[in-house]
């Protein structure tokens, strides 16, 4: 990555915000470091670091809590409030991006702790939403600009987390095919559920099809199957005029008692009663 030149750390922190969706950043910018880092310091507050080249023959290695990281670029350094980083070694030029949270933001919260210094793959996303907020960067006093900002840098942080373990873990055959089981309650979560033939249709005997759902999904596939028509039936009493008896029978009840039973259950109160708290 190319860091433009004559470009000052962008502070955000204090410009307004339209909708506060998002964690909000307070600084953002690409960097060129061209002097040694201080060996020793605390962090004030949350900062991800993408860093993409130097010139230091030997990989960078930083010690928190006892424990020391190390890790060549491209790759990835994540501090957080509260926290002593002490280098070991230091780098000449080191051409970085970088973004960061109050201490207040909770976005440390959303990190595993052990992931400090670590090898990155730069993927066409992450490529593609640095630029996006690199293009932002000119019009960083316009209004709107700030909340896209915070959602870039959002999904950003999803990207590096989502890659931060490295290669995909591999799935055994009956998992995939569980997956696609899951797909297929999703597209006909509302028609009656034959377990036998869903299991046929997928590979499975009836017997596996239970035995390796429950060692992927917490819930069984009965209780999977509730957890998705309770979610329709409470977008459809928010979000319809039907009455609660053509939802009952819409999600396949085959009565307004045994919806009811189910709903509560679910929510804790009575199809009616969440209609008329919403109203």
């Amino acid at each position: 990555m190319k860091i433009p030149e004559n470009v000052l750390d962008a502070s955000i922190e204090n410009l307004p915000r339209m909708t506060g969706l998002y964690p909000r950043v307070i600084r953002i910018m690409p960097h060129e470091n061209r002097y040694p880092l201080p060996k020793k310091r605390k962090i004030a507050n949350t900062q991800i670091s993408i860093q993409f080249s130097e010139t230091s023959p030997s990989p960078m290695e930083v010690r928190v809590g006892g424990r020391t990281y190390s890790a060549e670029c491209p790759r990835i350094y994540i501090k957080r409030p509260g926290e002593i980083h002490e280098l070991t070694n230091q780098n000449n030029v080191l051409s970085s991006f970088y973004f960061v949270y109050a201490e207040d933001s909770g976005v440390e919260k959303m990190i595993p702790p052990d992931l400090v210094l670590f090898p990155l793959k730069m993927t066409g996303r992450l490529h593609s939403l640095i630029d996006d907020a690199m293009a932002l960067l000119p019009r960083i006093g316009d209004y709107e600009v700030c909340d896209q900002i915070d959602e870039i840098c959002y999904r950003m942080l999803h990207e590096i987390l989502l890659r931060s373990r490295g290669a995909s873990p591999k799935i055994t055959p009956c998992e995939k095919q569980i997956r696609r089981v899951i797909s297929h309650l999703h597209l006909h979560a509302l028609e009656p559920a034959d377990w036998s033939r869903l299991a046929r249709q997928f590979g499975f005997s009836e017997r596996s099809f239970f035995r390796h759902w429950s060692a992927y999904m917490k819930e069984t596939p009965h209780q999977y199957l509730v957890s998705l028509r309770m979610t329709e039936a409470r977008r459809l009493l928010a979000e319809s005029s039907l009455s609660i008896g053509t939802i009952a029978e819409r999600l396949g009840y085959s009565s307004l008692e045994s919806f009811g039973f189910a709903f509560r259950r679910r929510f804790g109160m009575s199809p009616c009663a969440f209609r008329r708290q919403l109203r």
